[in-house]
């Protein structure tokens, strides 16, 4: 039993390459949920990489690979194709943490082009919806450079547009809400106390 418990203890301390794309994600989540800094919100990041990944992982591990898979991805990004499946798998998802980085500290490009500011949350979430959408489409990566190069005046409108669009999607979930709300009631009410 002793030994059983000392082989576990050995698999759950190896890192792969898989519990760097599951750590990812983690910060991914914890970002999008609790708008958590990478850097800053190492407490909360690991304390959700504990109960996500059911492995144990302390502070400094996540700390240490975070900074590792954001120097990959930082390195990789002069490369149009990134190596191998995992760094490709890295890149994607570092992206999504941490170009809107980029995109608050740059206003224009180097050429002087407009850059989608990092005012446009709601569009940067629809694009990052449309790419999930096609993950299968080879040509997903162009709807992120697309984006990129939105001119600010036409990325604004599309991004008020598309807040008008999940606030009514918002106010009709309410309204079925509240439908069910009163259906529910009526049910509740058409029965006598005995009836219970």
């Amino acid at each position: 039993m002793a030994g059983e418990n000392g082989k576990r203890k050995n698999k759950m301390s190896v890192w792969t390459e898989e519990h760097d794309i599951k750590l990812l994600r983690v910060v991914l989540y914890c970002q999008r949920k609790y708008n958590a800094d990478p850097s800053s919100s190492v407490d909360l990041i690991a304390k959700h990489a504990r109960l996500i990944m059911k492995m144990k992982i302390n502070r400094t591990q996540v700390s240490d690979t975070i900074h590792r898979l954001k120097s990959l991805w930082e390195n990789a990004a002069d490369l149009s194709e990134p190596i191998n499946p995992h760094d490709r798998a890295v890149c994607e998802l570092a992206r999504k943490i941490w170009k809107r980085d980029e995109r608050a500290d740059e206003a224009t490009d180097g050429d002087g082009e407009g850059r989608v500011g990092s005012d446009c949350l709601y569009l940067s979430r629809a694009v990052e919806q449309l790419v999930e959408e096609n993950a299968c489409f080879e040509g997903r990566n162009q709807i992120l450079k697309g984006y990129e190069r939105l001119n600010p005046a036409t990325a604004a409108e599309l991004d008020a547009r598309w807040k008008a669009h999940v606030a009514e999607g918002l106010k009709i979930f309410l309204t079925g809400c509240k439908i069910k709300n009163e259906i529910l009631q009526a049910c509740v009410e058409s029965f006598d106390l005995d009836d219970w």
